[in-house]
């Protein structure tokens, strides 16, 4: 195989991993360190590190983030682990998607604003925002 047809296909596959900002991970992290749960072996299993679990710089395999949230769900027997995160994170937390939805004057702007920027949070979410009197897009649910 010709080198730019290797260097091609790894490329293809690096960028096939989405990723996040991580912060439900970290969120998850803190509440069972908190909870007095070993962390390392879940985060092992999930693939992460502490260095990924500690550091909001570095972002996260949103499959890896996903497994971890699980194992941490498990462990604190809560299956609602998800929401109760998110009902007592501090939303500048979520970093530009906080400051993208603060600086909107309306829900339009805030949701066209998301819409743009969704993937820069998490590269496994797109939003699509349609404006108009048809809802949903095309003007027939999907109810299958």
């Amino acid at each position: 195989m010709p080198l730019r047809a290797m260097l091609r296909t790894k490329r293809q596959r690096f960028d096939a991993v989405p990723t996040a900002s991580g912060g439900v991970a970290r969120a998850a992290y803190r509440r069972a360190r908190k909870a007095r749960i070993a962390v390392e072996p879940l985060l092992k299993r999930a693939g992460l590190t502490m260095q990924q679990a500690k550091n909001a710089a570095v972002r996260i395999g949103v499959a890896n983030q996903i497994q971890f949230l699980n194992l941490v769900a498990d462990e604190l027997r809560d299956e609602f682990l998800g929401f109760h995160l998110a009902q007592k994170i501090d939303l500048r937390e979520l970093g530009l998607l906080y400051y993208v939805l603060a600086s909107s004057e309306t829900l339009g702007d805030a949701l066209r604003r998301v819409a743009r920027s969704s993937t820069i949070q998490n590269e496994g979410v797109r939003i699509r925002f349609s404006e108009g009197s048809s809802w949903p897009p095309g003007g027939r649910p999907d109810c299958r």
